[in-house]
């Protein structure tokens, strides 16, 4: 009885555990991740989704504008799913770009491109399960 308790649970809680924090809605896939992948909102605070989420006509050098209705639905989404981690509160200046995280320098080396896919947006060259 316990390890068939312990197997629907697991298989009831897996898909949440592998894809936690995966981007799910489907406006916000289909705008942002047209150009890049759409990067997990809890990889940064709130306070630096706003930063980047205000200047659409220079997104990272692209003109990323879309209309108005869009632009306010999707600005509101990595904002609502941020990081609420306690080490944000210490950090002086929001962060602007996930690569330039400690952990993903760690995580992925601190070359100045990725050994496959040419950009370190392009998580799916090398993680194909994203």
């Amino acid at each position: 009885m316990t390890k068939l308790f312990v197997l629907v649970v697991g298989l009831v809680l897996l898909p949440n555990i592998v894809f936690a924090g995966r981007v799910r809605d489907k406006i916000v896939v289909e705008e942002c991740g047209g150009c890049h992948n759409t990067f997990r909102p809890r990889y940064l605070p709130a306070k630096s989704w706003q930063t980047i989420m205000r200047g659409f006509e220079n997104h990272f050098g692209e003109d990323a504008t879309l209309g108005k209705k869009t632009m306010l639905y999707i600005s509101k989404y990595p904002s609502k799913h941020a990081s609420r981690s306690r080490r944000w509160r210490r950090v002086k200046s929001a962060p602007l770009r996930i690569t330039r995280l400690g952990w993903f320098r760690g995580e992925h080396g601190r070359r100045a491109k990725p050994r496959r896919g040419g950009s370190w947006a392009n998580c799916r060259a090398c993680h194909r399960g994203m």
